[in-house]
């Protein structure tokens, strides 16, 4: 005896129906078929109440026994028809040679277990590697279904497998605003119950294990887990490639909460060999032309009350060489600096400006967007050099102690005096080297007058 079990839902919104009347039909001559509640011929009116009838519960659930044979599936909502599933092979020791003609498969005559692959369907555990393979193929045509998106503006989706009553739709609508839908190739919803002894349950796996060796293209012999190509082929189109969303509770709900953590994505690379190569994330931009903008990593935020704490950390002795590496601005050359790190601040008036800081010929660069003079500290053989440089015809290099603090130098200080100078600012001295034997001190007072006082040199 068979045992026939399906899920009836909403094609378009993904709800399961309830009270739908299922009857079975022998598909040459048409007559009802008595199906059964459980293996012992129990008759099914026991639990639906309804004579070679089976009814859905609430989660869009039903099942029921009949003997074996071919038969056509037949839903009711009361007495008006809902669906028909055609020409069901109800079989405990099915063929690949049954399946014929609907999956294309070769008749190669191994039995197995059946097995319920989904609305109508039957697969075969197989006994050998060969009737596998077949097997495999088989099953791989029964999901191949089309569903055209004529109703965008409404969830829907081509196939769904799910472990409960709870729909996609059911977790995503409630996280999102009223009137925003999805609609999906492929979906997966798994709902975890409480006390569950599982250590992981996924909506989705994907494992991958390669004993090929790495050829050249395009016979490169790569293992992927996840693979996708999405193409925005009009103009203002936009498209993702991954777009996932974590959440805290049921419906966006505030409060304050315990033990709740939120880890949007963990990749962990074991490494085992010192031979082996390792890219933890690797962003790559290819193509013909050069992007209006392109930022290959970005930390933001949609919300004012939310914040990330911090946009890039590293552990303690988690990198060996460096936790960060800038590279030059060009590819070859001579004489290229490092590319720029940017960051932004505003003034007194709030308008937004940067600090850029690059490196070039041993030098540590550091200019601003609010003048074309920049700053730099280099470091060359025997000397460390403060310098400025810019479009200025005079940069001063001012040295600012705070309150009552005063310059300490540690070491003797050497002075390149100028023969002829003149102070710019009230209280300030200057000294001029005025012959080889004559030093000039030459200070401004408040009153903006410049007073000196010359020094014999012997």
């Amino acid at each position: 005896m068979y045992h026939w079990f399906d899920l009836v839902v909403n094609d378009r919104t993904g709800i399961p129906i309830p009270d739908v009347i299922a009857r079975a039909y022998d598909t040459v001559t048409g007559a009802l078929a008595d199906i059964y509640a459980d293996e012992s011929g129990t008759p099914i009116d026991t639990v639906s109440g309804i004579a070679n009838a089976a009814k859905t519960d609430s989660g869009g659930n039903y099942d029921f026994f009949i003997d074996d044979g071919n038969y056509d599936v037949q839903l009711f909502v009361g007495s008006a028809p809902l669906k028909v599933i055609r020409n069901v092979q109800m079989k405990v020791a099915a063929t690949l040679g049954d399946l014929d003609g609907k999956t294309n498969a070769s008749a190669v005559g191994v039995s197995g277990t059946a097995t319920n692959l989904g609305t109508g369907w039957v697969g075969i555990v197989p006994d050998n590697p060969t009737a596998k393979q077949a097997v495999q193929a088989v099953e791989t045509q029964l999901i191949d279904r089309i569903t055209a998106n004529s109703t965008p503006t409404t969830d829907g989706y081509v196939t769904q497998f799910r472990n409960s009553p709870t729909t996609g739709q059911d977790i995503y609508s409630a996280q999102v605003p009223a009137g925003y839908y999805y609609r999906s190739a492929t979906r997966s919803a798994i709902n975890i119950q409480p006390g569950t002894t599982v250590q992981h349950m996924s909506a989705f796996d994907a494992y991958a294990i390669n004993n090929a060796t790495h050829g050249s293209a395009p016979n490169e012999a790569n293992a992927v887990c996840y693979f996708g190509q999405a193409v925005a082929a009009v103009d203002n189109a936009h498209v993702w490639g991954i777009n996932t969303a974590c959440n805290d509770s049921v419906g966006n709900v505030s409060g304050a909460g315990v033990g709740r953590v939120l880890i949007g994505w963990e990749h962990d690379v074991d490494v085992n060999r010192t031979g082996t190569t390792v890219v933890g994330a690797s962003m790559i931009i290819q193509g013909s032309a050069t992007p209006l903008n392109a930022d290959a990593y970005q930390v933001g935020t949609r919300g004012s009350a939310t914040k990330w704490s911090n946009g890039f950390i590293t552990d303690d002795a988690s990198c060996t060489v460096a936790a960060i590496q800038v590279g030059a601005s060009a590819a070859s050359g001579s004489d290229i600096a490092s590319q720029q790190i940017f960051m932004s601040f505003r003034d007194g008036s709030s308008a937004r400006h940067q600090l850029r800081l690059n490196a070039s010929n041993s030098a540590l660069n550091l200019a601003a967007s609010t003048t074309a003079d920049m700053g730099y500290f280099q470091i060359t053989t025997g000397n460390i050099i403060f310098g400025v440089s810019g479009a200025s015809t005079d940069i001063n290099i001012q040295y600012l102690a705070k309150g009552l603090g005063t310059h300490i130098f540690n070491a003797p200080i050497r002075h390149y005096l100028a023969s002829s100078v003149t102070p710019n600012a009230n209280s300030q001295m200057m000294f001029e080297l005025t012959s080889n034997t004559s030093l000039t001190v030459k200070v401004r007072g408040s009153d903006g007058v410049t007073r000196s006082a010359v020094l014999a040199l012997t």
